[in-house]
């Protein structure tokens, strides 16, 4: 019995070889597509398997090889099974979509845990390390792609985090806000769900209730401009970090990601001075509600007193709002005064406020930045660069703030709970030629 159970083991191999043991047509698959690369990598591959067999047929090798035989065999099914789809012309994409660990295993002949260890980069010391390398070029090769749903059931995480957004569609700085987070979540292996918050009672409630009900493992809170606000009700065990916006009091509460408005206006000012520039103003904004008016003043005192000794040289207008108009009068205001009182350059608190000192300059017959040198904030393109001449500004880094701001979320969903903190991201200086060099 042993023997004829030997023997007809022997002529199914070789039933096997001969039925795909046809070079003119890639070993019995006709392929729509010869150039295709997946394919004929398969077909190499099942060439070579087919090489083994016929080795091991001979009935004194094959009582020693019968465990090397199956795990042959079990390749060439699964190889099989990936040619016949692509020959289907449902191409390499869905086949590539299709490669489980199980097969990855099966083609090196190793288990399915010993292809997650190395993987998912947990083979250190338990996993021979030529093995594992081997296991993530085999990955590579056949095209394995992370069944993100499958690893989210398994640790309990969906994969997905929330972006809940104050800001408005037509605001500015939104398509910024938007990209940067959505290429570091990307690069995370998260999926970004970006959730406005409407107009209306209980708006944001309703936007977190729409976030968990995405079963999402994490929430960005970023507001509509710079801002102190309360902690959300959000669920306990949901981790959340606050982007553009602080908590109340003065130590964070949360994790905070925001912008260094006082480095970005110390810069600004010291861009003045370097041109040459002493009699340098400052027009800011009278509304309490935007911390940043504080923050920006701040930068260009500290530069004003550490360039010149003190600020008795300070020359602050605080404008009544940051409208064109407001920036408009208050220029006029500090501008109201002979060639020799009157400031050589100015530091706006924004770049529609420098838009409106422009229209103001213009008002008066004189001409920038021959009669007067201006440096903005923000960076706001419709303003900055169809501003004539193109606006020197400090740019707000949305899109940096908000990949830092998923990076810091990132952290929290592996690790856990920390203190909190508040991270300041740098504020760039972008020169242009609203700034000229004084002899004064």
């Amino acid at each position: 019995m042993e023997n004829a159970a030997r023997t007809a083991r022997k002529q199914n191999l070789a039933a096997l070889a001969s039925r795909w043991d046809r070079p003119a047509t890639c070993h019995g698959v006709l392929l729509r597509d010869r150039s295709d690369s997946a394919a004929d990598r398969c077909c190499r591959t099942t060439a070579s398997i087919l090489a083994v067999l016929r080795r091991h047929q001979a009935p004194e090798g094959v009582h020693n090889k019968n465990l090397q035989i199956r795990r042959c065999v079990n390749r060439l099914t699964s190889l099989t099974s990936r040619v016949n789809r692509l020959s289907h012309g449902n191409g390499a994409k869905e086949v590539a979509a299709m490669v489980r660990m199980r097969d990855i295993a099966g083609t090196l002949g190793v288990s399915v845990s010993t292809v997650s260890l190395a993987l998912n980069r947990k083979d250190q010391g338990r996993v021979n390390p030529e093995l594992a390398e081997r296991i993530r070029a085999t990955a590579m090769d056949m095209g394995y792609t992370p069944n993100l749903h499958a690893i989210g059931l398994k640790l309990n995480k969906s994969h997905a985090i929330a972006l809940i957004s104050h800001t408005s569609a037509d605001d500015f700085f939104l398509p910024g806000l938007v990209l940067g987070a959505q290429s570091a979540a990307t690069e995370a292996g998260y999926i970004l769900v970006t959730i406005p918050v409407l107009e209306g009672p209980n708006a944001e409630q309703e936007a977190i209730r729409t976030a968990l009900q995405r079963d999402v493992d994490g929430i960005i809170f970023a507001a509509d401009y710079f801002r102190r606000r309360q902690i959300p009700e959000v669920p306990q065990g949901v981790p959340f970090v606050f982007l553009d916006c602080v908590s109340s009091g003065l130590s964070p509460l949360v994790t905070e990601v925001i912008a260094d408005e006082v480095q970005g206006a110390f810069d600004a000012t010291k861009h003045l001075i370097e041109a040459g520039h002493s009699r340098i103003g400052y027009i800011g904004i009278d509304e309490e509600k935007y911390i940043a008016r504080h923050l920006r003043e701040e930068g260009y005192r500290k530069a004003m007193q550490e360039f010149f000794g003190d600020e008795s040289s300070a020359l602050v207008v605080n404008a009544h709002d940051p409208s064109l108009s407001a920036g408009e009068k208050a220029a006029k205001d500090l501008l109201d005064a002979s060639a020799e009182e009157r400031p050589t350059a100015l530091f706006c608190f924004s770049d529609r406020t420098a838009f409106g000192v422009a229209r103001a300059v213009q008002a008066m017959g004189l001409s920038i930045p021959n009669d007067l040198s201006i440096v903005g904030f923000d960076n706001v393109q419709y303003t900055s660069e169809f501003f004539e001449p193109r606006l020197t500004t400090v740019e707000l880094p949305h899109p940096r703030m908000s990949a830092e701001a998923v990076r810091q979320l990132v952290q929290l969903i592996d690790n856990g709970p920390t203190d909190p903190s508040r991270i300041k991201v740098s504020c760039p200086l972008i020169p242009r030629n609203s700034v000229s060099t004084t002899a004064e």
